[in-house]
């Protein structure tokens, strides 16, 4: 949303086409912030989030109708990352009431309405790094001062 707001194009890792189950933060926190008051969760791990995978290049494009934007996508270097992650929600569903989460829609379009409200902001650059070798390109900016390969 940063990018759209500062008139850049999305980057987007490898061609997008990895999947994640993206959430709403008011579909997640309240379930947490709960939790303590539910007998038999102390001390177990719950998956708390989305069922609903969807591409990140699919995300991409739902940002950019949000902001009623033509997409414009530059494509980096696919990075060493699992290509699906979503998991079950099967557990956390035995001990909590959950409501029905927000679409990806609405929960972008919540999102860009406070993104919105705060406006954009300007990225600053990594320093005081020791070490840059395998940094993501997208990572790296516009700064070429001689870092270690």
């Amino acid at each position: 949303m940063n990018q759209v707001m500062n008139g850049q194009p999305l980057t987007i890792f490898g061609d997008g086409s990895q999947t994640r189950a993206f959430s709403y933060i008011d579909d997640v926190a309240p379930v947490i912030a709960g939790s303590i008051d539910v007998p038999g969760t102390s001390g177990e791990v719950f998956n708390i989030g989305a069922d609903q995978p969807y591409s990140v290049k699919e995300l991409a494009h739902v940002v950019c109708a949000t902001f009623q934007v033509e997409p414009e996508i530059i494509h980096l270097p696919e990075r060493n990352e699992v290509q699906h992650a979503y998991a079950s929600h099967d557990k956390v569903r035995r001990f909590f009431d959950l409501a029905n989460p927000a679409t990806l829609e609405v929960g972008v379009g919540r999102m860009a309405r406070w993104a919105g409200e705060v406006g954009a902001r300007t990225t600053e650059e990594f320093s005081g790094v020791e070490i840059w070798k395998d940094f993501p390109e997208g990572w790296l900016g516009s700064v070429t001062d001689g870092r270690a390969e």
